[in-house]
């Protein structure tokens, strides 16, 4: 590891931590639910640069297949979280928060798929959200003491994704709603969030088979680049 790599990978911890620290936070300030998303995605690129940061560290082929593996995890399931967010808003005509109340009784499966793709983002076990975290922190953390902060700092981010990202499911399945009437969703956003949900799902059984398919793929592409 040279001087100047050295100094690389600590410039990426540190874009890393504050990253995923400003997104979450402002994210769990926001009201209108399209904005908390929007920073989500950003605490959600802090998490990946975690990864960049074990591979900076040391080169780490754990590090390069901790990325690949979550950001294959995290297009199928944003997909869905935005497909199923822009639906509810566009049926509704609102985009607050406190509007989804009870959507769970109004359009069940697109708030169902909404909910489930919403708790693999804050990474709830069992969920393919879940997995591809752990192992891309699993993958900082083995790299010894000098990434262990940056691994805290990311699972306290966790939990304060959590918060945000299960107030929603709260919202739509506990909180009764104004209204009681179905609302009508079109059938490319009902297909989309069928697509989205299997993905998960298989991504989340065949986890094992995921890093396998990408781990030669994973270390011929870093290093290539590097």
């Amino acid at each position: 590891m040279t001087v100047s790599g050295n100094y690389l990978w600590v410039m990426v911890a540190i874009v890393a931590a504050v990253t995923m620290t400003l997104g979450n936070v402002v994210a769990l300030l926001q009201t209108n639910i399209k904005r908390m998303m929007a920073y989500s995605s950003i605490a959600q690129a802090g998490y990946l640069l975690v990864g960049l940061a074990a591979v900076m560290f040391n080169n780490s082929p754990a590090g390069y297949l901790g990325m690949l593996s979550f950001l294959a995890v995290y297009v199928v399931t944003n997909i869905g979280a935005f497909t199923g967010i822009i639906g509810l808003a566009d049926a509704t005509g609102k985009e607050n928060i406190r509007d989804f109340d009870g959507l769970g009784r109004r359009s069940p499966w697109i708030a169902a798929g909404l909910g489930f793709c919403l708790l693999s983002l804050a990474g709830i076990p069992p969920f393919a959200g879940f997995l591809s975290k752990l192992f891309l922190l699993w993958s900082a953390w083995s790299e010894g003491s000098a990434l262990t902060w940056l691994v805290v700092l990311a699972l306290i981010n966790s939990a304060i994704s959590i918060v945000y990202y299960a107030n929603i499911v709260y919202r739509m399945f506990v909180v009764d709603p104004q209204k009681r009437d179905r609302l009508a969703m079109p059938g490319s956003v009902k297909l989309t969030m069928t697509v989205a949900v299997v993905g998960i799902l298989a991504l989340t059984v065949a986890f094992g088979l995921l890093l396998n398919a990408i781990g030669p793929s994973a270390t011929g592409f870093f290093t290539l680049a590097h």
